[in-house]
């Protein structure tokens, strides 16, 4: 069975997600009205290729009723008869010109359409930054982000704590540190790179390290449920 998706259970939602959910709903009316005309212009292009088709159609009909027109008109003449009206003629035109109405309809429908893209478009991408917007705001207003501020401080004071001591024993020369392997670690910790803020110097991608990849699913679960849980996978930090 499909893992399902953690949600909240039985509890009333905050003003937050009752603005996202809201959100939500309107984004989906927007992409099924987006979805509804690009299905139509696609069928509308097919409708005037078929409408094409069938106008030169009745036009071929026309010339040849018209050359049959002639044929029958001489031979009356060459008889010395009159010439009877010929409905063939007639009908043909009349396909003529239903065939042109039905290819100027289907050329409106299909112009319709298309001037309607644009507006559309606009109306989904603007729903779409909507729900983004509210997501973080539900996020803003359920994660501990004073609480991680400071525990971030106090563990980066340690750390540095740490690293100054382990870069005082590896010294320039000293032997404070003998063993091999203890260099190579310590050597190790000290030029490791630490995640910055975003759009600062990095040496790896730490959009990929679990963490970044579990807030990234988080803040796509709540952009398509309301009612997601505002959870991610960290090894040590709890919510509120």
């Amino acid at each position: 069975m499909p893992a399902t998706k953690p949600r909240l259970v039985e509890q009333r939602r905050s003003p937050q997600r009752e603005e996202l959910a809201r959100a939500i709903d309107a984004l989906r009316r927007a992409e099924r009205a987006e979805q509804a005309n690009r299905a139509g212009l696609e069928r509308a292009d097919d409708l005037v290729l078929d409408a094409k088709a069938r106008l030169s159609e009745a036009r071929s009909q026309v010339d040849k009723a018209r050359e049959a027109d002639a044929k029958a008109v001489g031979k009356a003449l060459k008889a010395g008869t009159t010439p009877a009206s010929n409905g063939a003629l007639q009908k043909a035109r009349r396909a003529e010109e239903a065939a042109a109405d039905h290819l100027a309809s289907a050329e409106t429908a299909r112009d319709d359409l298309k001037r309607a893209v644009p507006e559309l478009d606009g109306a989904t991408k603007t729903a779409r930054q909507r729900v983004e917007q509210l997501a973080n705001a539900v996020i803003k207003s359920e994660v501990p982000a004073k609480r991680l501020i400071e525990e971030a401080e106090a563990a980066t004071a340690a750390l540095i704590e740490k690293r100054l001591v382990l870069r005082v024993l590896l010294g320039f020369g000293n032997d404070l540190i003998v063993d091999e392997e203890q260099k190579a670690r310590v050597r190790r910790v000290l030029g490791a790179d630490m995640p910055g803020a975003l759009g600062s110097v990095q040496f790896q991608d730490w959009s990929q390290h679990p963490v970044s990849v579990a807030f990234a699913q988080m803040r796509q679960r709540l952009a398509a449920d309301a009612d997601a849980l505002c959870q991610c996978q960290f090894p040590s930090v709890d919510h509120d």
